[in-house]
């Protein structure tokens, strides 16, 4: 936290002033481990073994699966705040005859800076479940990336079995990182006069006057929104089109004023 104030007398009736206040603050959190809850995979997943693909294909092509991602290299969603807040003030005072008059000045600014890491895109953690193997390379890869090369060429399959199976390349592939920025700015202006400008039987009368105008602002970027849905043109399971694109949202706002 930051003050400051400078007074200065400009005369023996007027006084002048300039004040700064901020704050400054850094938070951070983490969220849970991220959970496959009832996801869809395929019986013939190359990731496991044959003799309990065997198992599983006399069940069906699919299976339901759940697993908690608690166990290896630490991937928990990890949100860090950055606010700045400060206000300046600069006025006039003084006397003028019996009256006591002031204008003020202020102009107030905060800022909210939030990056997102590890923040899950449903999209990619899609495609990166649905593993074949490459009768071309023998190679274990994503079903979404011979459906749909253009968008997923990148994907690098997922193994969700056993604590520490899933490899940090496929996890840095379904994680993203995804930024906030929130700005307010605040004007203000006031003035007033007040005093007695003569007395009566009953003492002094007393009048004032006042005025004011204000004027606040917002405006919100993020890359990560609740508008922001999936895609699930080459991806067989794991998609609804309702989705969005990442798991934690935070909504834009174009600039507003009052």
């Amino acid at each position: 936290q930051l003050f400051a104030r400078l007074d200065y007398d400009v005369s023996d009736t007027v006084r002048a002033y300039v004040q700064f206040a901020g704050t400054f603050k850094r938070n951070e959190n983490y969220a849970e481990y991220v959970r496959l809850n009832n996801v869809t995979l395929t019986s013939d997943n190359p990731f496991l073994s044959p003799e309990i693909q065997s198992a599983l294909s006399a069940g069906g092509s699919t299976f339901r699966y759940r697993n908690t991602f608690s166990e290896g290299e630490d991937r928990r969603q990890h949100a860090i705040s950055n606010s700045d807040q400060w206000v300046a003030t600069a006025g006039l005072a003084g006397k003028l005859g019996s009256f006591d008059w002031g204008v003020d000045y202020v102009h107030g600014r905060a800022k909210l800076k939030t990056t997102v890491e590890n923040n899950l895109n449903q999209q990619h953690l899609a495609a990166a479940l649905d593993a074949v193997m490459s009768p071309a390379t023998g190679q274990i890869v994503c079903q979404a990336s011979r459906a749909n090369p253009a968008a997923y060429g990148d994907c690098v399959p997922l193994n969700p079995f056993g604590p520490t199976a899933a490899g940090a390349a496929s996890l840095d592939y379904i994680y993203g990182t995804t930024h906030y920025n929130a700005v307010t700015v605040m004007d203000d202006i006031s003035g007033h006069v007040a005093g007695s400008p003569f007395d009566t039987w009953a003492g002094p009368l007393n009048v004032a006057l006042s005025a004011e105008w204000r004027k606040i602002s917002f405006e919100a970027e993020s890359d990560a929104t609740s508008d922001d849905l999936v895609d699930c043109t080459g991806l067989r399971y794991n998609c609804s089109a309702n989705q969005t694109q990442y798991y934690l949202t935070l909504p834009a706002q174009d600039k507003v004023s009052q």
